[in-house]
């Protein structure tokens, strides 16, 4: 006939048992087994079923045995369950990652753009009636670059400066190699840039020393471990007695 479950045969057998000790005056104390942590589902006991029957002998399965084995593959279910949920994680947080280093691409772009674009008609002209600085009438004269920040208020200085320390933050990928960077003219680009341009920011810590100068080229250079590739750059070769 069919096969009976494993619970069935199970208390089938504890039953014959009891009785068979009860005939002996023997007062049956067989140890419960631990409850599994919660009842077998429908597709675990078809699994527990299926396991059984490929075993050399199924009859020799005890309780104690498939209890085991219904832990451990329910250890391997949670185990492959938390598995998948870390790796969902940690690829949304490297889509986040991956979005975060467009956006800064996109921004440096947008900003280079910006930077290259000729003054108009219009801002030429609302920069030249510009308020004087209050230093002017003291017998001074206006800053450099005055009216590029004059009108400037404190939310609009605090918004540029978030914004400087944002691109200051971007780590430098050693592998990448490519570049766009807008020339300008003499007060927009790279070097020419009237608040971020680098020459101007040489000029700022060399306070008219060409030496300091020199010797901030050379530390950059050697702090971005780039001593070769500026050699490179400007055709140098390395030799026993030095650049030639």
């Amino acid at each position: 006939g069919d096969r009976p479950n494993l619970i069935a045969a199970t208390q089938e057998a504890k039953k014959w048992v009891n009785e068979q000790l009860t005939e002996a005056g023997i007062e049956a104390t067989l140890p419960e087994q631990p409850p599994p942590q919660q009842a077998a589902t429908p597709e675990e006991l078809e699994l527990l079923a299926a396991w059984i029957d490929e075993q050399p002998d199924p009859g020799a399965i005890t309780m104690e045995l498939a209890l085991d084995w219904l832990h451990s593959q329910r250890a391997k279910a949670s185990g492959a369950a938390t598995m998948a949920l870390l790796m969902d994680r940690q690829l949304a947080e490297a889509h986040v990652r991956a979005a975060e280093r467009q956006l800064n691409r996109a921004q440096q772009r947008l900003e280079r753009m910006r930077g290259a674009l000729p003054l108009s008609p219009n801002e030429k002209q609302q920069r030249t009636v510009v308020a004087d600085h209050p230093r002017v009438a003291q017998g001074g004269e206006n800053p450099p670059n005055w009216e590029h920040f004059a009108g400037y208020s404190r939310e609009t200085y605090q918004g540029e400066e978030v914004k400087e320390q944002d691109r200051r933050a971007i780590p430098i990928d050693r592998s990448r190699t490519d570049h766009s960077l807008p020339r300008g003219d003499e007060s927009r680009g790279w070097f020419s840039h009237w608040r971020r341009g680098v020459g101007g920011v040489l000029r700022g810590w060399a306070g008219g020393s060409l030496g300091a100068v020199v010797h901030m080229l050379a530390e950059s250079a050697r702090r971005f471990d780039v001593v070769d590739l500026l050699a490179d750059k400007l055709g140098l070769k390395r030799t026993k007695i030095g650049w030639t």
